[in-house]
């Protein structure tokens, strides 16, 4: 439970600092995927499932599969997490106030 956790802040790290940092502001109007929090979420998902499976983290038995299972994984919880919470904090949608 304790991997699954570090994976999960790992990933949401990783997704808002490629997705916002000032540092990838020259290459993210290159790729329209750095914009995207499930496309940028599956990749980094399965970079980071790559990674920790190498340092001895035991999170799946089939390597293959690991990588898709937490690619989505990691590309869902980007997207709900991006929903929430994006460049400048909490996206408050305050409706359409007519009047």
């Amino acid at each position: 439970m304790k991997d699954l956790a570090i994976f999960c802040l790992t990933t949401i790290g990783l997704c808002q600092i490629i997705m916002y940092g000032k540092i990838f502001d020259a290459i993210r109007p290159k790729w329209q995927m750095l914009k995207c929090a499930l496309c940028t979420g599956f990749w980094i998902g399965a970079t980071v499932f790559a990674m920790m499976s190498y340092a001895g983290f035991k999170l799946c038995d089939d390597f293959i599969v690991g990588l898709f299972l937490f690619g989505w994984l990691s590309s869902a919880i980007n997207y709900a997490y991006d929903a929430v919470i994006g460049d400048f904090g909490l996206k408050i949608d305050k409706g359409n106030q007519k009047r």
